[in-house]
């Protein structure tokens, strides 16, 4: 097995080293990153399956919204998609009812 040094001679943290059979291995500094929402990359739209634990509703409800137009959906490659856009008008009509 081959190590990997940085130029001061220290062995690199595998996966670090940029290599790309080098398996990359958590460590401490990768629970330090920063999540805060402010770094946090929005979904701009989701799968069905990830609409569940979103939403909190069944998976039937969710298939229900969809047949009755309450929540529009897209395809692309194949997926059924929820544009996030369209996720936020059905709570915004949750609101106004």
């Amino acid at each position: 097995m081959t190590t990997h040094l940085q130029p001061s001679g220290d062995p690199v943290a595998a996966g670090s080293c940029g290599h790309p059979s080098v398996p990359h291995i958590p460590t401490s500094s990768d629970q330090n990153r920063d999540t805060s929402p402010a770094t946090r990359v929005e979904k701009r739209s989701y799968r069905i399956k990830e609409l569940i634990p979103i939403t909190g509703l069944s998976r039937a409800s969710v298939f229900r919204l969809i047949k009755s137009g309450g929540l529009r959906t897209v395809k692309s490659v194949g997926s059924t998609l929820i544009l996030r856009e369209d996720l936020d008008a059905y709570y915004a009509s949750l609101k106004a009812a």
